[in-house]
């Protein structure tokens, strides 16, 4: 009974979490229109990555698909690169809980993939379509 209580404790926990991410956080919109005559070798510096190089860099729904309950974290590591934050880390009664976030490919999206005892077994994607 008490292993189940601490299950719903660290499940609890993790829905908050998710919650959390799940709120609205587009940013708001900025102009990067370049000054009237500035030339265009100064607009194309490659110095300053664009906005569609940074979206293009994150996670993408093909790849969030192929993630499936199961999985190890290096499995998940191998398809999604890297994760983006530790957003959570539990124990109790022996069992060990992990959510890792990623940011998504588009404006305000992002993947949260929940490990219990080192095994997907949650998975959330929020603006990726």
């Amino acid at each position: 009974m008490r292993r189940y209580s601490a299950l719903l404790v660290i499940m609890c926990a993790v829905a908050l979490a998710l919650v959390g991410c799940a709120q609205d956080a587009t940013p708001a919109a900025t102009d990067t229109a370049p000054a009237p005559g500035a030339s265009e070798a100064a607009s194309k510096s490659s110095d300053i990555p664009s906005s569609d190089d940074d979206q293009a860099a994150g996670v993408t729904m093909a790849q969030f698909e192929q993630i499936k309950k199961g999985m190890t974290y290096d499995q998940v590591v191998a398809i999604l690169g890297e994760p983006t934050e530790t957003m959570s880390e539990a124990e109790a009664s022996g069992v060990t809980f992990k959510v890792y976030g990623w940011t998504g490919d588009k404006t305000a999206s992002a993947v949260t993939v929940g490990l219990m005892d080192g095994e997907v077994n949650s998975m959330n994607q929020t603006g990726l379509d």
